[in-house]
């Protein structure tokens, strides 16, 4: 019976062998396993965040295309129903390519706020000027009558002049353009 333990203890002792190799084993490939898969999750964020850097700039190109074409589309209607507060306002339009040209501008340009008379013609304003006993050196919204819908100045011959006469000025051709 002797033989018989000391059998068993042999086999045993076989056992428990190659249950510490197996589990050594195991644990070497658990650590690659774990090893790979933050390999793999790091190159997929790594993707993703390029991919969504593509995706904001691809975005952002889309977003300006609509606002430009939508500013061209309301710049001369008259209805209301628009994001803006007045697109017929020269800081919300863009003038067509044919105002443009008229213009002589070899490529896009912009309404820029200008002065002018009441009948629309180009006027300077003369500043400083005097008005209700002060000196203003910029143009105003105040009257002698309460506060103006049009800022205005004096011009330099006298007479008032309003700030926001929209005046057509050419773009300068960047190189990103």
């Amino acid at each position: 019976m002797k033989e018989n333990i000391n059998g068993q203890n042999k086999d045993l002792a076989k056992v428990t062998d190659i249950i510490q190799e197996v589990t050594t084993e195991q644990k070497t490939m658990e650590l690659k396993f774990d090893t790979e898969v933050v390999k793999v999750v790091d190159s997929a964020a790594s993707e993703y965040t390029k991919l969504m850097v593509d995706v904001r700039v691809e975005a952002l190109e889309e977003a300006k295309e609509v606002a430009l074409d939508h500013c061209l589309a309301r710049a001369n209607q008259s209805s209301s129903s628009s994001c803006c507060l007045d697109c017929r306002k020269p800081q919300f339009r863009i003038p067509s390519l044919d105002v443009c040209k008229e213009k002589g501008c070899s490529g896009e340009c912009v309404f820029e706020l200008s002065s002018c008379d009441a009948k629309g013609k180009a006027a300077t304003c003369k500043f400083p000027f005097t008005h209700g006993g002060k000196a203003h050196s910029k143009c105003i919204t105040t009257s002698l009558f309460g506060t103006t819908k049009r800022p205005w100045c004096m011009s330099e011959s006298g007479s008032p002049a309003f700030c926001d006469c929209p005046i057509t000025e050419c773009l300068k051709e960047t190189a990103f353009s």
